[in-house]
C-alpha cells in the first residue's frame, strides 16, 4: 500500500540515511532517485537488485548521503507554518481550549 507522506522517510533523511524505496505513493513524489534516495519498481527482484547495487558501491551511498545533507532540515514548527500558510491560519502555539461552561473536574469524571 502506498503511503501518503511517510514520517519514516523524513526520519531517515534527518539521520542522513539514504532510503531505498519502491516508486509508489509519497516515495515517488518525495525521493529524487539517485540524489537523496534510491527508487525501484514495486517488485522483490527490483529491491534485491538495488540492495546489491547499493551494498557494492560505497561512492554511490556517499553521493546519496551528500544529497541528503544538501536538503533543508524540516522540524515540526516548520511543518506547522506550512499548514498555517495552506489554511491561512495563525500557527502560534496555544493552550488547549475548553468551553467556559465545562469544568476540568467534569472532564475527569466523564473520562472515568
Amino acid at each position: 500500500m502506498a503511503e501518503t507522506f511517510s514520517y519514516t522517510l523524513s526520519e531517515l533523511w534527518a539521520l542522513g540515511v539514504p532510503p531505498l524505496a519502491c516508486a509508489i505513493g509519497s516515495f515517488a513524489e518525495r525521493i529524487a532517485h539517485g540524489s537523496n534516495g534510491w527508487l525501484v519498481e514495486n517488485s522483490p527482484a527490483a529491491v534485491s537488485d538495488a540492495l546489491h547495487t547499493l551494498a557494492g558501491d560505497p561512492a554511490l551511498r556517499e553521493r546519496l548521503r551528500a544529497g541528503i545533507s544538501a536538503m533543508p532540515l524540516r522540524d515540526t514548527a516548520a511543518m506547522a507554518q506550512d499548514y498555517a500558510h495552506l489554511f491561512a491560519l495563525d500557527a502560534t502555539p496555544r493552550t488547549r481550549w475548553l468551553p467556559a461552561a465545562l469544568e476540568v473536574s467534569q472532564l475527569a469524571a466523564a473520562q472515568s
